[in-house]
């Protein structure tokens, strides 16, 4: 655990601050444009994100010392779904103060391919910051240990996904850091990396389907008929192939 010389009067008055955030989401602030109101942003994004772990830690340790239990939970969240909130909403069921790690582009990148994430970091987080479960957020960087957000926190229950840690990993984890790991199963039908592939394969056959349209108008003429059919043949095999 983290050491921190902050007073209790300063920890008890963050703590409050942020349970206040995130229950009741009605101060938030109000951009005016032309004399009307362009945006408001009731998420309280200040102060339910805090990038500090030390500062995490003292809140966390706060919220334990005043008898409430805290929950972990972390992914990519990358398009926003009903399996997310889903997911995080089950994961608020399991104490009293859920703290969500997003990992941040550089993580994401890494683990999904170079493609991945499809939404930045920023944006990811603020999303997120809408869903009244979650009550503080942190972001989890590619260059971070092994379990550091898990020693930082310290949770009463370490919420995950099915696959995210082996049976061995979850017997240390109760050994060492949390009391508990509750697997929790899919929340959708399907996930982001489907429904992203399912998009790629869409446009994937919309650009076939052109591209071979362009061909068969070319091919009309009669210089380079034979060049062109073969090309039209190797372009329908690869994309074949790729759907």
């Amino acid at each position: 655990m983290l050491d921190t010389d902050a007073g209790s009067e300063v920890v008890l008055a963050r703590v409050a601050g942020i349970l206040s955030a995130a229950a009741t989401l009605d101060v938030g602030d109000t951009e005016i444009h032309d004399g009307g109101v362009l945006n408001t942003d009731r998420a309280n994004f200040d102060k339910r994100f805090q990038p500090d772990l030390h500062k995490i830690n003292t809140i966390c340790t706060a919220m334990r010392e005043l008898g409430h239990k805290v929950v972990l939970a972390s992914g990519t969240f990358d398009i926003i779904h009903i399996g997310h909130a889903q997911y995080l909403e089950a994961a608020s069921r399991y104490g009293d103060f859920l703290v969500v790690g997003v990992d941040n582009d550089e993580k994401v990148k890494r683990k999904k391919g170079n493609n991945r994430p499809v939404v930045s970091e920023t944006e990811r987080l603020k999303m997120l910051a809408h869903i009244r479960s979650i009550d503080l957020l942190t972001l989890k960087k590619h260059e971070d240990p092994k379990w550091q957000l898990i020693r930082v926190v310290q949770p009463d229950t370490l919420i995950a996904t099915e696959g995210t840690y082996s049976p061995d990993e979850i017997a240390s984890l109760e050994n060492a850091f949390v009391d508990r790991v509750v697997v929790l199963p899919p929340q959708a039908t399907t996930s982001t990396s489907a429904r992203l592939r399912l998009l790629q394969i869409s446009q994937s056959g919309e650009l076939r389907d052109r591209v071979l349209a362009s061909i068969d108008e070319a091919s009309t003429t009669e210089s380079s008929v034979d060049v062109l059919t073969k090309l039209r043949a190797d372009i329908d095999s690869i994309f074949s192939q790729s759907s």
